[in-house]
């Protein structure tokens, strides 16, 4: 047998689905097998995997074992002379195997093979090629210092800044996303080290590999997409330190003590640059549009004042006090910006109906407030007035001001996107059927084969500006994977989302963004995954917490109670949640938060069958309230069974 393939999946069943049907497509003309391990999915993967793919050797664990271990089961039991460890959220291109099985051939020296990833957006992705994390290359790494000099050999090692992307070469570290290799190098090497659960493991496969004298290379010719961080965001502080373990278990490993501890103690003032950076950013990037509305209320409350203090109040002369400016007015910024948030006025794409609403609530609370004030801080009635009005009219323009720059700002109804097919024209017509039943409120610019001759792809880049178009969905089926790879990197920078319709699927897929039929067997999409409602939970969470310490003396006669004050720390750093899922993770992807109390924990048959289960998780999704939480938790407490 020539090839085996090994994929270890978690809960992200329609990337898996598109990788095997990519995966077999390449292994067409290739003796080779493939085993899945899926890391105890509940997100229907095993039946998925069972119903459309019976040729596939299918591991199931109870339990999520990380990538290293989940690997391992696999690996003891492939049987190739080649061995892909391949991550589920790729597609392969139709010739990526027999090109990789060519290279080795030709390469009798090398131990393992990398290749050209690109994310779904037709961006390089650097990991695609890296060096060995040496204690200066992480430094420069996890500090970002390397995007400065990104062809530096030196301040770029761990991204190989020295060799370019196009150019096959020798390589240091191979990427776990997609990591070939010979299994006769893996059997004298040995399988993955099971002390890495996540990161790390990749780089230290590739640095024994080295170690034992084989080469690792590099292949540009060969691509895959790779979504990439379905279940991790890599700009985020719990990625670094997630890594940052990783890279100290490597240089205890292979460092000599004094090295490891220099190691260390550069990785640690990386992160606390990294964190300093990343705050910053995320003021720029996040809080520019709060910081606007900010300044705006408050000079407009400036100018209301003023001209209130000239032509009404103090005609003869006078003005109000310093503390009208100094606290009132930034207590009023306040109470309406916070509202604002709370209601979802600073969720991308803008509803303008959520923040005006949010808008008017502040309002009214500072209304009904103003009477109970004492008299010395009641200043004006009138300019509470006047700056709610203000407070409308301001921030609805700015959103309006951004739409009319930057385009797709501000949602307007239903699904804002517009959507232009790519295909042949059966194909055409098989994504305008799916895309109607799969998003009927979606908005279809248009159709077309993709554009042919030498300015194919200016093309194309012209009818995207020119026609304002925010998504291009691929047919896969009469593409091909090559030819969706092809077209990415020609609209890359393009800022259009690419997606492709999988052949046979039931689903659209995009970079973190999976559109499903509505079967009603999936979490996603109902009013738990929306942004605001996430953010309501988490609110709810911290304020439970804070209810639940004046209370603990009547707490600690409940079991549920008792459980409810051991989490109260793991609820507010957000490890936990009080009340969640029983039969899978989170929607949408996100992260996971353990339940402190589950759904189903008030039923009197437990455990509870499994399609139960997952029934009332999805009745808890689609009808969420931040007041069930309450309900749930209230009859926990006096066992209050349904």
């Amino acid at each position: 047998m020539k090839l085996s393939v090994v994929i270890v999946n978690y809960n992200v069943a329609p990337y898996l689905e598109q990788c095997l049907h990519s995966v077999f497509k390449a292994a067409k003309a290739i003796d080779s097998e493939v085993f899945v391990v899926d890391n105890a999915s509940a997100d229907g993967s095993v039946e998925m995997v069972r119903a459309l793919f019976p040729q596939v050797r299918l591991i199931e664990s109870k339990e999520n074992l990380g990538f290293s271990k989940g690997n391992n089961l696999a690996l003891k039991k492939c049987q190739g002379d080649h061995i892909l460890l391949l991550n589920p959220d790729t597609v392969v291109e139709e010739s990526c195997f027999e090109e990789c099985l060519a290279h080795m051939e030709e390469h009798p020296e090398c131990g393992g093979l990398g290749i050209q990833m690109v994310d779904g957006m037709g961006n390089f992705l650097p990991e695609s090629k890296r060096g060995l994390p040496t204690p200066i290359a992480a430094f420069y790494k996890i500090s970002g210092l390397y995007r400065l000099f990104p062809r530096s050999g030196r301040i770029n090692r761990y991204y190989a800044g020295a060799l370019d992307h196009k150019e096959t070469g020798e390589v240091e570290i191979l990427a776990g996303a997609f990591m070939w290799m010979r299994k006769t190098v893996l059997d004298e090497v040995g399988l993955l080290d099971e002390s890495f659960f996540m990161y790390g493991e990749d780089i230290d496969l590739s640095y024994r590999i080295t170690q034992a004298r084989y080469t690792n290379r590099y292949l540009p010719s060969a691509r895959i997409i790779h979504y990439k961080g379905e279940s991790t965001k890599k700009g985020s502080m719990n990625y670094v330190y997630v890594f940052y373990q990783a890279m100290a278990i490597f240089a205890r490993k292979h460092f000599r003590s004094g090295g490891s501890r220099s190691f260390l103690l550069l990785i640690q003032l990386a992160i606390g640059l990294r964190a300093g950076l990343s705050f910053f950013r995320r003021i720029l990037q996040k809080g520019h549009l709060f910081l606007i509305d900010a300044l705006g209320l408050y000079g407009g409350m400036h100018l209301l004042k003023t001209y209130w203090e000239q032509n009404h109040r103090f005609i003869s002369g006078g003005s109000y006090p310093d503390e009208f400016m100094h606290w009132v007015v930034p207590a009023y910024v306040g109470v309406w910006l916070l509202s604002a948030r709370l209601s979802g006025a600073y969720d991308r794409p803008v509803k303008l109906g959520l923040l005006q609403k949010g808008i008017a609530a502040g309002s009214l609370l500072l209304i009904a407030s103003y009477g109970l004030l004492d008299e010395n801080w009641r200043f004006s009635r009138a300019l509470l007035l006047l700056g709610s009005v203000w407070a409308l009219m301001f921030t609805s323009l700015i959103r309006w001001v951004l739409h009319t720059v930057r385009g797709g700002y501000i949602r307007t109804g239903g699904d804002s996107s517009r959507i232009w097919l790519i295909g042949d024209p059966s194909g055409v017509k098989r994504l305008h059927a799916e895309l109607k039943r799969i998003r009927p409120d979606a908005r279809l610019a248009g159709s077309s084969s993709w554009p042919t001759g030498p300015s194919e792809a200016t093309r194309m880049s012209e009818l995207i500006s020119t026609l304002q178009l925010d998504e291009l969905i691929f047919d896969a089926e009469s593409i091909g994977n090559r030819g969706i790879i092809d077209r990415m990197l020609q609209l890359k920078g393009t800022g259009v989302e690419l997606r492709i319709l999988p052949p046979k699927a039931n689903f659209i897929v995009g970079s973190h963004c999976v559109f499903q039929g509505s079967d009603g067997s999936s979490l996603d999409g109902h009013v738990l995954s929306t942004a605001l409602n996430q953010r309501n939970k988490r609110i709810t969470d911290h304020l439970i917490g804070w209810l639940a310490i004046p209370m603990a003396p009547l707490l600690l006669f409940s079991s549920s109670g008792r459980r409810i004050l051991k989490n109260i720390a793991a609820v507010w750093t957000g490890r936990k949640t009080w009340v969640g899922f029983k039969s899978e993770p989170t929607p949408s992807g996100r992260s996971k938060r353990d339940a402190v109390i589950h759904c189903t924990d008030l039923l009197s048959e437990q455990p509870p069958e499994e399609s139960l289960s997952r029934q009332i998780d999805l009745l808890y999704a689609r009808d969420y309230r931040w007041r069930n939480d309450l309900s749930i938790l209230w009859r926990s407490l006096f066992h209050s069974k349904v």
